[in-house]
């Protein structure tokens, strides 16, 4: 670890309570436990989720998954889980590209990377992406703009000046971040609410798929939570009823051992 061990040892001389996230592409289980970091920006788990999301089928979802999010269980709540960031395309161009290979293919000089304004239902795995973090164990990550809906190729496109909403003259922009800011927001914002929270933030974990979606189920002092996602473009039957397409519902245990709708993707802001 050699450097690395070196500054962490430093920062702790200084502050023993900071928490030190690396920028790592790959497991950093040995960079764990006291050794380097604290935890990682998890592009592990963007490799195994955003082809998923973008339509691809998968049928080792849950076991990919699991892999890339198996570590000790004081890692895993504290993971800086994101599915783009400044070292890639932006997420939803990246959904809108099916296929090409995680940050590959989409730079400026690149041939057949669709850079025009993705479709509504584009925006609509966006928001499927952003519910699935809101789900997993760990911190979902939100990389500066795709809450305002902006899209683009690599770098360096993916930095380019964001669409505030109060200084865009544009219309158009100011309806598409608007729109996507709730929408992404409506399902982050679980995160802090005072019941449901502490079971998304804290609760244990377990994945399972059932007609083609995956499924995420946490629980904590006998509260249960589940997400049903659905990548797909047509709408499925559950064990919780329908689920629309690119779309996802969550749902908690109540009386009776009834599951009941806490949001659905379905509802428009």
């Amino acid at each position: 670890l050699g450097d690395v061990e070196l500054f962490q040892n430093e920062i702790r001389s200084l502050n023993p309570d900071a928490v030190l996230i690396g920028e790592l592409w790959f497991d950093g289980r040995d960079y764990f436990s006291g050794k380097a970091f604290d935890s990682q920006m998890n592009y592990p788990v963007a490799f195994v989720l955003l082809p998923w999301l973008a339509g691809t089928p998968n049928p080792d979802i849950v076991g990919d998954l699991t892999e890339a999010i198996d570590q000790h269980p004081a890692t895993v709540l504290a993971q800086m889980n994101l599915l783009g960031s400044h070292d890639t395309a932006r997420l939803v161009s990246m959904l809108a590209n099916p296929g090409l290979d995680y940050d590959r293919g989409a730079g400026m000089e690149e041939a057949g990377v669709d850079r025009s304004r993705p479709s509504p239902e584009m925006y609509d795995r966006l928001e499927l992406a952003y519910a699935v973090l809101t789900a997993l164990p760990g911190s979902p990550m939100v990389f500066a703009g795709d809450e305002l809906g902006v899209w683009g190729g690599d770098d360096p496109e993916n930095r380019k000046p964001l669409p505030w909403p109060d200084l865009t003259e544009d219309e158009s922009l100011v309806e598409l971040a608007e729109e996507t800011t709730s929408r992404i927001g409506n399902w982050l914002r679980w995160r802090a609410d005072r019941e449901i929270g502490p079971v998304l933030r804290y609760g244990g974990c377990r994945l399972w798929t059932e007609q083609g979606m995956l499924v995420i189920e946490r629980d904590l002092d006998g509260q249960q939570i589940r997400l049903y996602a659905n990548p797909t473009d047509v709408p499925v039957q559950s064990t919780i009823g329908q689920v629309g397409p690119r779309s996802a519902r969550l749902v908690r245990l109540g009386q009776f051992d009834t599951w009941v709708d806490i949001r659905s993707a379905s509802e428009k802001p």
